[in-house]
């Protein structure tokens, strides 16, 4: 347990699990949290996501196969919301891909880590030049959230992160993106 999430727990009014992970899911009257978000900076933790890398040569060939969205249309330091379907067309889970120079990394609220990977690994096929790896446990989501986060961004990271375009990201360090979702 993280110590941002031992923190949330200690405030919650209650809380879920997902992708066995308990997460705090409310914390006083919806009303409250309305006012306190769109006046406030909001910082959730949001590690419940399944993350993973795809890289190689093919990597973009697994990835064009597996997901709905069209793949080619993703630049780099871009990102393409769409889903996953399985046989009969019915949805399986959302993710957004961020292209980071050649390398993807996939992120996926609605399934845990091990199906996700499962996922790509089905639809893998005879491409061999891809190596993929979970970021799950290794990795953190923060978000930031409401009016003002994008103050709180700048003072953090300086004044290249007020650019960012909607569904722009950018590497900070080797490990670390800032991504503007608009979740």
């Amino acid at each position: 347990m993280s110590r941002l999430l031992a923190l949330h727990n200690e405030q919650a009014k209650s809380v879920v699990e997902k992708n066995g992970i308990e997460v705090p899911n409310q914390y006083s009257d919806l009303d409250k949290e309305y006012y306190a978000l769109r006046h406030n900076v909001a910082l959730s933790d949001y590690s419940h996501y399944s993350k993973l890398k795809i890289e190689g040569d093919e990597a973009f060939d697994v990835l064009d196969v597996a997901v709905a969205g069209d793949v080619a249309e993703i630049r780099d330091e871009q990102t393409l919301y769409t889903v996953i379907l399985d046989d009969a067309g019915n949805i399986i889970t959302d993710v957004y891909i961020m292209n980071d120079d050649d390398t993807y990394v996939v992120l996926a609220e609605h399934v845990d880590d091990e199906t996700l990977l499962s996922l790509f690994e089905e639809r893998k096929g005879d491409f061999e030049d891809v190596e993929m790896t979970s970021l799950t446990q290794s990795h953190a989501i923060i978000a930031m959230e409401g009016p003002y986060s994008w103050e709180l961004a700048k003072e953090i990271y300086g004044m290249d992160v007020i650019g960012i375009p909607f569904l722009g990201f950018i590497a900070l360090e080797e490990d670390t993106y800032l991504l503007r979702a608009g979740k």
